[in-house]
């Protein structure tokens, strides 16, 4: 078995991880390509290192852009595969990616690799879209008179401002990719993220092309989206023959999404070809995978909860700065009964933080305060009230509640304050108090165990991202 340690990348880094390279598809791997932009990046890159002998055996990257998280370049040494590297690569970035705000993961995997669709499954990442990849071949073409404008094309730069007009433009083609732009191996997330852009139109069609990021081929063109192929389409790839020569770029990339087959045969047919030349053009294909927080929050809730399901979640409704739920609501029926509760502290950290609270004896030291300052008790008494009116108001939104139904239980719920306090007007639990306030609703308990938190300087949420084990522990892969 062999024995690592898992770091951040140095520039010294450098020999040994393109040793690693020469392993990797073939000798073909791009990572020659980008290695000193990844190193010389502040994007988190880390490699296994084997000990004693100080070889790279591994390697993983995490590219973050808001709250979008691109996962590339997961490497393990072929002499290393099956000891566990790659799982501990991919849970040490996972890490990284959420410290530094990344939430909505993102990967793009060649369809065969199922060692990776699996491990990019178990961080709660699913296919959202399958491309074929196709290339356009490099023909030496004149290009003394080359225009970047005629009477037959134009070509301009993509601002956000057209975002609008643009998303009618491609819809049949982003229909089929979850709104992100193909980007040959990987993709922007959305149109709003898209910069660096241009749209060569025509009256008949019109195409959405760019550099390839830097991630994966720096020197190639990729026409991310079109309109339905048609004869305006052989002219356009002669024209963007034209612009690669004059930049002196190497290769034109077509994704396409495979439910559209039909366009890419149509593409063949004007000469293009797989991005592999040893490969069918229908078997060159790669699957862009996404994991948004939303898509895992009621498995997480649970896990947090030590539960094995929440048969009554409803939503997140606060969040910690890893994306994780901190404060989740539920529906006011569970298993067909009344559920009072609208708000739960699913946090692990903050339960901890409140449950020291409670050993302390603040909820008898406010139920004191109640009972003997009118000042507390009047918003106290205004902030169950609000509590009921929002969990009625939950009721009657219910679509899937006959008339009788929503009636019956608002009746079983009514006089029922916070946590389904009987007495509203007293204290319940402190964690649903400080639920209740992070929920958005006017509640001075929960308001004083927050600014009580802030004044005593302790952090509202944990340091280590604890709650990433989820996408960790034995099962959860089945789970998402």
């Amino acid at each position: 078995m062999t024995t690592y340690t898992i770091r951040d990348a140095i520039y010294e880094d450098k020999a040994g991880i393109l040793a690693l390279s020469k392993l990797i598809w073939e000798g073909e791997d791009y990572l020659p390509s980008v290695i000193d932009l990844w190193l010389g990046s502040d994007q988190p890159l880390i490699v296994a290192q084997e000990t004693p002998s100080g070889r790279i055996i591994g390697l993983d990257r995490v590219a973050i852009s808001g709250k979008h998280a691109f996962f590339q370049g997961l490497r393990v040494h072929p002499d290393c595969e099956g000891q566990g590297i790659a799982k501990a690569l991919a849970k040490e970035i996972t890490m990284r990616a959420l410290k530094k705000g990344g939430s909505a993961f993102w990967a793009g995997v060649w369809h065969e690799n199922q060692a990776s669709l699996s491990l990019s499954k178990r961080v709660g990442m699913n296919p959202v879209a399958t491309m074929y990849l196709l290339s356009y071949p490099l023909e030496d073409c004149s290009i003394e008179s080359f225009p970047f404008t005629s009477e037959e094309w134009t070509l301009r730069p993509y601002h956000l401002h057209a975002y609008d007009e643009t998303s009618r433009l491609f819809r049949e083609a982003l229909q089929y990719t979850a709104g992100a732009v193909p980007m040959g191996w990987s993709c922007i997330p959305d149109l709003l993220n898209a910069h660096d852009r241009w749209i060569l139109e025509s009256q008949e069609g019109s195409i959405f092309l760019g550099m390839e990021d830097d991630n994966q081929e720096p020197s190639s063109i990729v026409l991310s989206l079109m309109t339905k192929p048609g004869s305006w389409t052989r002219s356009s790839l002669k024209y963007i023959q034209q612009l690669a020569q004059k930049n002196g770029w190497r290769s034109i990339c077509i994704p396409v999404p495979v439910e559209l087959r039909d366009w890419a045969e149509d593409l063949i047919q004007m000469g293009a070809q797989s991005l592999f030349d040893d490969l069918p053009w229908d078997e060159c294909r790669v699957h862009y995978l996404r994991g948004l927080p939303e898509s895992r929050d009621q498995q997480v809730a649970a896990f947090q909860l030590e539960k094995k399901e929440l048969t009554n979640f409803s939503h997140t409704v606060f969040r910690c700065p890893y994306g994780f739920p901190q404060v989740v609501e539920s529906d006011p029926q569970k298993s067909g009964q009344p559920f009072p509760t609208l708000f739960y502290l699913t946090c692990p950290y903050l339960r901890r933080q409140v449950a020291r609270m409670e050993e302390q004896g603040l909820i008898s030291s406010w139920d004191a305060l109640i009972d003997n300052d009118p000042q507390w008790k009047t918003p106290i008494d205004k902030g169950h009230s609000t509590y009921q009116i929002n969990r009625d108001r939950k009721i009657l939104c219910a679509l899937s509640l006959t008339q009788d139904q929503k009636t019956s239980l608002r009746s079983s719920l009514s006089g029922k304050g916070i946590g389904g306090i009987e007495q509203p007007g007293g204290t319940k639990c402190l964690h649903l108090h400080l639920a209740t306030y992070l929920g958005g609703l006017k509640d001075p308990i929960g308001s004083e165990i927050f600014h009580t938190m802030v004044q005593e300087k302790r952090p509202l949420c944990c340091s280590d991202a604890d709650c990433s084990s989820f996408f960790f522990i034995p099962n959860t892969s089945r789970r998402i």
